[in-house]
């Protein structure tokens, strides 16, 4: 690790990450020693990604209805021009094509 000070005078230590990498995939212990903390504690692994699949199928269910809306307002504006609207049909207005009312 190296110590770095800002301009604020305040240390903080930048690890170098691609050494501690390389430490732990190149050494068979250090992976077999992973490989026991996952197969003691699986939910180390496994919560994150139940986590990240809820997130994605939700995201998936919101662009879903976001791509239908418009077709289901162009469905209702396409019956409201037909005569179907929120007030009903008038009385007397089941046959328009013979002229009778």
């Amino acid at each position: 690790m190296e110590c770095v000070f800002s301009a604020n005078a305040t240390p903080y230590y930048s690890a170098d990450w691609s050494a501690i990498w390389l430490a732990a995939t190149d050494h068979p212990y250090f992976a077999a020693g992973g490989l026991l903390l996952l197969s003691l504690n699986p939910e180390l692994l496994l919560t994150p990604l139940r986590v990240l699949g809820r997130m994605i199928i939700s995201t998936l269910a919101v662009l879903c209805m976001l791509a239908a809306l418009p077709f289901q307002l162009l469905a209702i504006f396409f019956l409201w021009l037909l005569g179907f609207r929120h007030g009903g049909v008038e009385r007397g207005t089941n046959d328009s094509s013979s002229g009778k009312r």
